[in-house]
């Protein structure tokens, strides 16, 4: 009965799919999909959700060194049990913008605070993204969205995302079809159902 509970307040909780329309501004605000325990919690989401709208300002912008300055020595682990090192992390960063043209556009829930202490968040995050690509000879619309674990540490310059894993529940659309994310876009496949 909790886990019905919790999905159908997850499900609640996170946007709809992204639009690029249906904002003003140059990005879209980062989200809290759940209310903070107290001062200390609320006091460090709202340094960390500045944190993500910054990132995604500079996804917009296609402003890597923007990006890298929110970073402190980021690695990653993915489900299939690669792993990133800082110089791993920073190079997927460059080709996500050798591939992908404008306009891009990044949101981020912040679906729980799962853990933290003095210099040490621990969130879980649902990211959804737009941008463009050309592929199979035609310049096309990519949407995805995905959830994963990032862990944010306290820095002299102020929070700085670190790790991210436990990356799953990954979804794409191509021209609004949605496709396998784990296999090369083909504009023959019929829509995606997995997962």
């Amino acid at each position: 009965m909790i886990a019905i509970a919790f999905v159908s307040f997850v499900a609640l909780a996170l946007p709809g799919r992204l639009e690029l329309a249906d904002t003003s501004k140059a990005y879209q605000e980062t989200r809290l999909a759940f209310t903070p325990r107290g001062a200390a919690e609320k006091e460090v989401l709202v340094e960390i959700q500045r944190q993500y709208d910054k990132m995604s300002r500079g996804f917009t912008a296609r402003d890597t060194a923007a990006i890298m300055r929110l970073r402190h020595e980021l690695s990653a682990e993915y489900g299939d049990g690669r792993r990133d090192d800082p110089a791993g992390a920073a190079r997927v960063l460059r080709n996500f913008f050798v591939l992908n043209e404008p306009p891009i556009q990044v949101r981020y829930t912040i679906l729980s605070l799962d853990s933290l202490s003095a210099n040490r968040a621990t969130v879980t995050t649902f990211q959804q993204g737009i941008r463009f690509q050309k592929l199979a000879g035609q310049r096309r619309r990519i949407e995805h969205d995905v959830t994963q674990r990032e862990t944010w540490v306290r820095t002299t310059e102020g929070w700085r995302l670190h790790f991210v894993d436990q990356i799953r529940d990954r979804h794409r659309w191509v021209d609004g079809k949605p496709i396998d994310p784990d296999k090369p876009f083909d504009p023959e496949a019929p829509p995606f159902t997995g997962k």
